[in-house]
C-alpha cells in the first residue's frame, strides 16, 4: 500500500490490542496524524503531553514536533518492564508469577486483559518487587515523587480513557492480596490485603464498587481474573472505596448556641486530619489479628489522580484555580495524614511509607498548566498508554478537536467554546423568551457536528450495508460544569437531531470537578460489526 492510500481519520487502527503495539502514526507540526506517510514501524515513544495547535494561531507560537520531548523515565522502565516479561518474570514470587501468566494466558481468562492493562500492573510490579532500591529507574521516580509531594512515593499508570483502569486496580489488589496471604515472611512489607480506593465523585465510586471481591458483579469474576484454586483466598482483601470528598474536615462544635457559650467562633474548632481520617477509615486502620489478619500498612490507589496535588502558591488565581485547589488539598492532606499515622506501613525511620500510592489518569497533568501547547506532566510517571497508543490499538474512539474556522478572530473560536460563547448560564437562556435556540456561537459548533455526522454516515451507508447491522452515532459535548446539561435534549432536537431515536447520547464531564475545558465539543462515531471479523478492529472510529 502506498502512502498516499493511507488516512489516519478513516482508518486509525495499526496494532493488536492485546500485543505491544509495533506501528504507529507520523504526526505533523500541528500534532496530528500525516495522511501523506505510511505508518513508522516500532512503538511511539512516550512523549511529553502536548496539544494539537491551532492553525490560525501565530506561528512563533506552534511548538514543532521535533522540539516535544520524549520521556526518558518512562522510556528506560519500559524498556527494563519489556525485558523482564521476555525472560519470563524472574525475581517475582511464585505467586506473582502465576499472576502474571495467568492474565498474559490467551486461554485461561473469560476476558483477556489489553497489553495496556497487563503493561500498567506490570511496570507498578516490577517497581515493588523487582526493581532493587537503587536501581536508576526506580530511584529517579521515587526522588521526583518525594520532591513533589512532602515525601510520599506515587507511581503513576497513564492511561486513556476507555483503555481499562478498573481492571488495573483490580489486577494490583489481586496480586498484593495473594501474596499476603501466601507470605511465609514474618514481617512482609511488599505486600498487604488492606487497601483505600479515592475517587472524585459519587459516579465513579458507584462504578468503582466491582473492586471489592465479594460484591455482586465484580470484576474479578468478571474478567477471571484469579486461578479458581486462588479465589477463595482473594475475600480476604479489605477495599474501601471513597470519594475524596468525604475527609472534609468538620466543624467540632456544630451547634450556634455552644459556639457561642464557649466563646469559640466558627471555624475555630476543625478536626485535625488524623481525626478526618480516622473518622471516614475506621477499623481499616487496624491490622487485625489471627491468621488471616491484614497486611503492614494500606494501599492507597487514587482514579483520576489529577486532582491530588500540593496547591503550588500563586499570585493570583481564577476562581475555578481555587476552588481546584481547595479540593487537592482535601485528597492529598488525607493521604499525607495516612502517612504521618503510619497506616501506609514503615520500613525504617528514613523510608516511611512501604506502600506507594498508585495514581490512575489519563491526563496526569498539574492542572494549572493543562491550557498550555505543552502542558507539565506528573514527574512520577511510570508507564504510559496515552490518547495515540489507544487509538492505534483500536482501544477508543477518535476524538475531533477544532483547529481552525471561518471567523475573522486571530485565534480558532471553537477551540475556546466556553470563553466565545456569550451566556454561560445555558439554563437561564433557554427560559428567555426572547432567545430561540442556543447562543451563537454554541449552536454554531453544534450544528456543524451534526452536519458532519450526517456527512459520514451517508458516506459510510453504501459501504457498510454489507458489514453492519447497524450504524450508532454518539454526540457528547465536554462541559464545564458537572450539572446534567439542561439543553442537551432540546438544542439537538431543535436540529433536528433525535438523540432517542439516532444517537445514544453520550454527556460527558470527564470527572466531578467543574473544568473550563479548550475543547468543548467532541463528535464520535461507531459502527458494529457482526459477520467481517476483519473488519472489527479497524472500522471507522
Amino acid at each position: 500500500m502506498t502512502s498516499q492510500q493511507w488516512d489516519p481519520a478513516l482508518d486509525p487502527v495499526l496494532c493488536d490490542p492485546f500485543r505491544e503495539p509495533d506501528r504507529h502514526w507520523a504526526l505533523d507540526d500541528l500534532g496530528r496524524a500525516r495522511r501523506d506517510a505510511a505508518p513508522l514501524r516500532g512503538r511511539r515513544a512516550p512523549l511529553r503531553v502536548t496539544v494539537p495547535q491551532d492553525s490560525k494561531a501565530p506561528r512563533q507560537l506552534a511548538l514543532a514536533l521535533g522540539d516535544r520531548k520524549v520521556n526518558t523515565t518512562v522510556a528506560d522502565v519500559r524498556e527494563a518492564v519489556r525485558a523482564w516479561r521476555a525472560e519470563g518474570y524472574p525475581r517475582a514470587t511464585a505467586t506473582t508469577r502465576r499472576l502474571l501468566q495467568h492474565w498474559a494466558d490467551d486461554e485461561a481468562m473469560r476476558l483477556r486483559p489489553f497489553f495496556a492493562q497487563r503493561e500498567a500492573v506490570e511496570t507498578f510490579i516490577w517497581l515493588r518487587e523487582v526493581a532493587r532500591r537503587d536501581a536508576p529507574q526506580r530511584r529517579e521516580l521515587e526522588a521526583a515523587a518525594r520532591a513533589h509531594n512532602d515525601g510520599i512515593v506515587r507511581f503513576c499508570a497513564k492511561m486513556a480513557t476507555g483503555t481499562g483502569k478498573t481492571a488495573v486496580m483490580a489486577m494490583v489488589i489481586a496480586w498484593q492480596t495473594l501474596n499476603a496471604a501466601h507470605s511465609r515472611r514474618t514481617r512482609n512489607v511488599l505486600h498487604t490485603d488492606r487497601f483505600v480506593v479515592l475517587a472524585p465523585g459519587h459516579t465513579v465510586r458507584r462504578r468503582l464498587a466491582v473492586l471489592s471481591p465479594s460484591q455482586p458483579g465484580n470484576v474479578y469474576d468478571e474478567m477471571g481474573l484469579v486461578p479458581a484454586d486462588l479465589r477463595r483466598r482473594l475475600n480476604r482483601a479489605r477495599v474501601r472505596v471513597v470519594n475524596y470528598q468525604t475527609f472534609v474536615q468538620r466543624d467540632l462544635i456544630d451547634d450556634t448556641n455552644a459556639r457561642k457559650l464557649l466563646g469559640r467562633g466558627r471555624g475555630e474548632d476543625i478536626e485535625s486530619w488524623p481525626a478526618a481520617v480516622r473518622r471516614v477509615l475506621g477499623d481499616l486502620l487496624e491490622p487485625g489479628t489471627g491468621p488471616d489478619r491484614a497486611g503492614p500498612g494500606i494501599c492507597v490507589i487514587n482514579d483520576e489522580a489529577h486532582h491530588c496535588y500540593i496547591p503550588k502558591v500563586r499570585e493570583k488565581s481564577d476562581s475555578l484555580q481555587k476552588a481546584e485547589d481547595a479540593r487537592a488539598s482535601v485528597w492529598f492532606n488525607a493521604i499525607r495524614a495516612l502517612r504521618d499515622m503510619g497506616a501506609l506501613g514503615q520500613i525504617d525511620s528514613e523510608f516511611r511509607q512501604a506502600h506507594p500510592v498508585l495514581d490512575f489518569s489519563a491526563t496526569p497533568l498539574w492542572i494549572d498548566t493543562a491550557a498550555r501547547s505543552e502542558p507539565e506532566q506528573f514527574e512520577w510517571v511510570s508507564s504510559d498508554f496515552g490518547l495515540m497508543d489507544a487509538i492505534e490499538s483500536g482501544l477508543v474512539k477518535v476524538p475531533r478537536v477544532p483547529i481552525d474556522d471561518d471567523t475573522s478572530r486571530d485565534e480558532t473560536a471553537w477551540r475556546k467554546l466556553y470563553d466565545h460563547t456569550g451566556s454561560k448560564d445555558l439554563k437561564r437562556w433557554l427560559e428567555n423568551p426572547d432567545n430561540s435556540g442556543l447562543p451563537a456561537e454554541l449552536g454554531g459548533a453544534v450544528s456543524a457536528m451534526v452536519n458532519d455526522w450526517r456527512r459520514k454516515l451517508e458516506a459510510w451507508q453504501p459501504d457498510a450495508a454489507a458489514h453492519v447491522s447497524k450504524i450508532e452515532a454518539a454526540g457528547g459535548p465536554i462541559v464545564a460544569t458537572t450539572d446534567p446539561p439542561p439543553w442537551n435534549y432540546t438544542s439537538w432536537h431543535h436540529r433536528g437531531f433525535n438523540p432517542h431515536r439516532r444517537c445514544s447520547s453520550s454527556w460527558s464531564t470527564g470527572s466531578s470537578t467543574p473544568r473550563r475545558c479548550s475543547t468543548s465539543l467532541r463528535a464520535t462515531r461507531t459502527m458494529t460489526a457482526t459477520s467481517a471479523p476483519a473488519l472489527s478492529p479497524s472500522c471507522p472510529t
